[in-house]
């Protein structure tokens, strides 16, 4: 394969995977408006960044400077902040020049990574011990014991910004093939989960959960591919995961995963009079409130094995309310 073909498959898989967004989002309840050569993505009841912005039309080769501007007005106009997001190297070089003068600047920058089936090198599970087993949530209580393991305190969870959780229609979404949900046993106790996405023919495993007295690389590993293993038999022929941690990028590698591109999201630089306020604030050893947008996934430290309860007592929010 040349480098042309190589750029336009990478081109055609992230399409696809800003397609897969796209509808996430629309799942969460956000609406989408056209205006001119750009999609204006907005939620009627949150103001959330990833369910307010605004994105190139869907096969648009080009889109001016004058287009971008038009949506990010329409955007203020429902009071929501200019915002835009697209996935890197789908459009030309002069896109960049046409971002430039709308004066956002990058908030944040998402790389993913893809497995695409291989009928030469099928998918294989690394081997995980016995007393470990992994089951398919169908019900209401096993969606009950997923939202529990992932509220909990003592698990560890990794989500992305791009595509973050949120309570409601559960077992729709199930039922519908819309998504798929994990639950890994261990002697029966509920040590993890995971959860994929699933949007025609795409998969995108967006998060997963492990408890911390359990908690390794190599569980987590395992927890991927059992992840990556349910997508493949729902007839998932592209499935992506996105992160900036090394260790995530690295671990999806590990599987198969190739880095493909990366999520780009540009907003307001921030007003001057909070940078002004930042730096009197450092000179003077004070502290100043951050309001940058969270890091992609979550990280925490080991717990004592002691500290895990048996009731659901040590809860915190894990996920987004939308009314």
């Amino acid at each position: 394969m040349t480098t042309e073909d190589e750029i336009r498959a990478a081109r055609q898989v992230m399409r696809r995977v800003q397609a897969h967004l796209l509808d996430a989002h629309q799942q969460m309840g956000a609406q989408v408006e056209n205006v001119g050569f750009v999609d204006v993505i907005h939620h009627p009841t949150t103001e959330l960044p990833y369910l307010n912005y605004v994105t190139p039309r869907r096969n648009t080769a080009w889109v001016s400077a004058q287009h971008i501007t038009d949506g990010l007005h329409h955007l203020e106009a429902l009071q929501r902040e200019a915002r835009l997001r697209f996935a890197e190297g789908l459009y030309p070089p002069m896109f960049q020049k046409a971002l430039f003068s709308t004066g956002l600047i990058l908030e944040e920058e998402t790389p993913v990574s893809v497995y695409t089936i291989d009928p030469d090198r099928p998918f294989i599970v690394p081997y995980i011990a016995s007393h470990y087993r992994v089951r398919q949530v169908n019900s209401a209580e096993g969606m009950g014991i997923w939202w529990y393991v992932w509220r909990n305190a003592h698990y560890d969870v990794q989500t992305t910004s791009i595509e973050p959780l949120h309570l409601g229609m559960d077992l729709r979404g199930v039922t519908l093939g819309q998504r798929i949900d994990l639950i890994l046993y261990r002697h029966d106790f509920p040590v993890g989960v995971a959860r994929i996405t699933c949007h025609e023919g795409s998969a995108h495993l967006s998060a997963q959960a492990l408890l911390r007295e359990v908690r390794s690389e190599d569980l987590s590993l395992r927890l991927q591919a059992l992840a990556v293993q349910a997508a493949l038999q729902a007839d998932c022929d592209l499935i992506f995961v996105a992160g900036s941690h090394d260790d995530e990028r690295e671990r999806a590698r590990n599987l198969g995963f190739v880095d493909v591109s990366s999520m780009l999201c540009y907003a307001q630089p921030a007003p001057a009079a909070q940078s002004d306020d930042a730096a009197v604030a450092s000179e003077s050893g004070a502290s100043v409130r951050s309001e940058t947008v969270p890091a992609p996934s979550v990280h925490t430290t080991e717990a004592a094995p002691d500290d895990i309860p048996d009731e659901p007592q040590a809860m915190r929010p894990r996920a987004v309310y939308l009314s």
